[in-house]
């Protein structure tokens, strides 16, 4: 970006923000502060009214009578905002299509023909191919609940139907923040569970009923959005498993092993070479759920333990030998 576009977008974000430090304005813009304090410098001498607070709640904030002459976008900005929406699009799990799409056609309707017609042709000719349509769609309703929650600092109750358990549970979570998994085209709420007293993670689309409650909370200090991404919340999950998931050790082939990590459940499970071209893998699941992963696999893959999980595999494989052998 350059410097231009950085100090009208500095403009923007104040107005919209109230109130912003250097050290956020930064990080938003990835340069370091002391160009901050030169574009500050560079306002305040264009007669922006920028009102500068220090201390520790203090931060950068315009005059409220500052206005701006109506916003125009650039041919790069529109294309990006019509490619967004066209990627969300196509993405099954996102929520409130209805919504973009009339927003859309309401940047469209403000940008000058020329402008539009060519952010119309760009997306027109871009195709996001379908890894994200197996997503499941999030309920507008609570997708919009959730968000709610979060910007106003209150608990919701939910009634939840967890992956691998029968029925559903009722809970009071105090939400943090929402993830978006685009492997599996799945929403993830994370937050604090009073049920199990713990940071929890939520698929949205597993989610019956949800009701926003009085129930006020504040986000803990130590709390990191961004420390969740690149699948870290998956490792926190899958150590959850160790309190109420079995132990099971398989050993495969190096080649099963790797084809195993594009499973996300047995991206983290404990790996043991041994002295031949086998691995041994260790991680914590339910019976029935192993006995069908390790089945898929057949020869190339040998339950070590527990004994319970290779006695169902074996007579899974006597059930297959009465049905088809000769």
């Amino acid at each position: 970006m350059n410097r231009t576009d950085r100090l009208v977008a500095i403009i923007l974000l104040l107005r919209s923000r109230n109130k912003l430090t250097a050290a956020q304005l930064a990080e938003i813009f990835e340069v370091s502060p002391r160009t901050i304090y030169r574009d500050i410098d560079a306002l305040s001498q264009a007669h922006v009214p920028i009102v500068a607070e220090p201390g520790p709640e203090g931060g950068y904030s315009l005059l409220d009578t500052y206005s701006l002459p109506p916003v125009m976008f650039t041919p790069d900005e529109a294309v990006a905002l019509f490619m967004g929406g066209s990627f969300i699009a196509q993405s099954k799990g996102m929520p409130f299509l209805d919504a973009l799409k009339t927003a859309l056609i309401k940047v469209e309707d403000v940008l000058p023909e020329g402008l539009a017609a060519s952010a119309r042709a760009t997306t027109e000719a871009t195709l996001f191919d379908g890894f994200y349509a197996r997503g499941r769609p999030v309920d507008s309703e609570v997708f919009g609940t959730v968000n709610r929650a979060i910007v106003e600092h209150r608990c919701v109750q939910i009634t939840y139907h967890g992956a691998r358990r029968e029925g559903a549970t009722e809970r009071v979570v105090a939400p943090c923040g929402l993830i978006y998994d685009n492997r599996n085209g799945a929403w993830y709420l994370v937050g604090h569970c009073y049920l199990r007293d713990d940071q929890r993670m939520f698929h949205l689309a597993r989610i019956e009923d949800i009701t926003l409650t009085d129930r006020a909370y504040e986000t803990p200090e130590t709390f990191d959005l961004a420390a969740l991404q690149n699948r870290g919340w998956a490792k926190e999950f899958l150590a959850s498993l160790e309190q109420d998931r079995q132990r099971i050790r398989v050993k495969v082939w190096k080649s099963v092993s790797e084809r195993l990590r594009g499973s996300w459940s047995l991206r983290y499970a404990g790996r043991e070479d041994t002295d031949g071209d086998k691995v041994i893998l260790t991680f914590h699941d339910r019976l029935p759920d192993a006995r069908y992963l390790v089945c898929c696999f057949g020869a190339d893959c040998e339950v070590l333990e527990p004994p319970e999980l290779r006695e169902r595999v074996a007579q899974y494989a006597r059930e297959l030998l009465a049905r088809h052998g000769g």
